[in-house]
């Protein structure tokens, strides 16, 4: 399994590397994607905020 993991990533630095343009635009796809999330959740997490809803007994000011 590791051996197939080692033939995909030399795969996709071969592709890389032919098609820069579209491996800038599905990096920039991924960004997009995560971005809100990774800022999102410890911001609301700050405020008061879990996975659940609002918890209880927690304010920031």
């Amino acid at each position: 399994m590791l051996e197939k993991a080692k033939t995909k990533g030399a795969d996709l630095v071969e592709w890389a590397t032919a098609n820069p343009i579209k491996a800038t635009a599905c990096a920039a796809g991924v960004v997009c994607v995560a971005a809100p999330g990774l800022v999102a959740a410890p911001l609301l997490g700050v405020t008061g905020f879990g996975a659940n809803g609002i918890v209880a007994g927690r304010y920031i000011f």
